[in-house]
């Protein structure tokens, strides 16, 4: 089928009427967007083309402590020396915060981080984190203001609010001293931030500490959010799809814990000829959609249109692995998640 499997037939599944919750209809006086997903996420690329499809940002959302290697964000970078970054996908902790990646000091550590497409002053939270209490980081603004941040529950992940103009530098005071993310927002806040991380399994959220998805979202409004796995999961030959299920299950009700007002679009993979699960992930979804009253998008009904997978290959827009898209191909499916969003929402 063509993409009017998406959107269209998800309102008609979950039953939920195309409404819009900026005044008006259209997603303009303030709108977050949250996506969940794997390396068809991992580039930016996809978010980006939605982003500026979908709204004109004005904010950036939250953004995980630093990017993982091989992984883009397209409206901040990172410039740091002397930490260690880890992420949920490879490493241990008990307790990770949302997406996944924690930013240890070492040595007097510090890192610069820069706004790629905004300017001006934000309001930002630093999520933190040490096993002692006291100033743990000096933040340093474009401004040459110069800030401390303090830990005051030993041991506990918290948030110290600032207003900044960036860029900024974040100094450690203390070996030891960990950083979680970031919340970088105006008021009548339009983003879309990304939990996303290569390789990663529709269960990784399940690594993430108990308070995370409560605690991160908060100050945040999300209005719409976008869980997009099924690659991973889908290529290993062991694929259960009842396992699958209760995985994605598991996140949305963690979603709607979180931001019980937001609109849920589960997005099925593209049809990669060696992912051989692909289809039944895509089935699973669909099913879900309709059990949990989500919205639903199907990647090969898009593609299709062109010729599906052989098609997009002789456009140039996919990999030589096979597996994943060239930047031009994320672009296409995030301009058209935004065009048909933006019609319905």
């Amino acid at each position: 089928m063509s993409k009017l499997i998406t959107i269209l037939m998800a309102a008609l599944l979950c039953g939920c009427a195309a409404r819009g919750d900026a005044a008006g209809g259209a997603p303009y006086a303030g709108y977050g967007v949250k996506f969940f997903g794997d390396s068809h996420l991992g580039s930016d690329a996809l978010i980006d083309a939605f982003r500026r499809n979908f709204f004109v940002q004005n904010s950036v959302g939250f953004v995980p402590a630093m990017m993982p290697r091989y992984h883009a964000n397209e409206n901040v970078s990172f410039k740091q020396k002397g930490f260690e970054v880890i992420s949920s996908r490879t490493e241990q902790d008990p307790d990770f915060p949302l997406c996944g990646v924690i930013a240890t000091a070492k040595n007097g550590a510090s890192v610069q981080i820069e706004l790629k497409q905004l300017s001006g002053d934000f309001d930002v939270e630093i999520l933190h984190k040490d096993e002692g209490g006291g100033e743990i980081f000096k933040v340093r603004d474009a401004s040459g203001k110069s800030l401390y941040i303090s830990q005051e529950k030993e041991g506990a992940w918290e948030y110290s609010r600032f207003r900044l103009s960036f860029p900024i530098t974040i100094t450690a005071l203390r070996d030891g001293a960990k950083l979680g993310g970031y919340k970088i927002y105006r008021k009548n806040a339009r983003f879309a931030d990304s939990c996303a991380s290569n390789g990663a399994f529709s269960n990784i959220y399940e690594k993430w500490g108990t308070g995370a998805f409560n605690r991160d979202f908060a100050k945040l409004k999300y209005n719409l959010v976008i869980i997009a796995y099924g690659t991973n999961d889908a290529m290993d030959p062991r694929f259960d799809e009842q396992k699958f299920y209760q995985s994605i299950r598991g996140l949305i009700r963690s979603v709607r814990s979180a931001s019980p007002g937001a609109k849920i679009l589960l997005v099925a993979p593209p049809r990669s000829p060696k992912v051989p699960s692909a289809a039944r992930a895509s089935a699973v979804l669909a099913k879900l959609a309709r059990d949990e009253g989500t919205m639903f998008y199907d990647v090969a009904g898009l593609m299709n249109e062109d010729g599906g997978w052989s098609g997009w290959r002789s456009m140039g827009l996919v990999r030589p692995d096979e597996i994943h898209l060239q930047k031009a191909g994320y672009e296409r499916i995030g301009a058209a998640l935004a065009g048909q969003l933006r019609s319905k929402l």
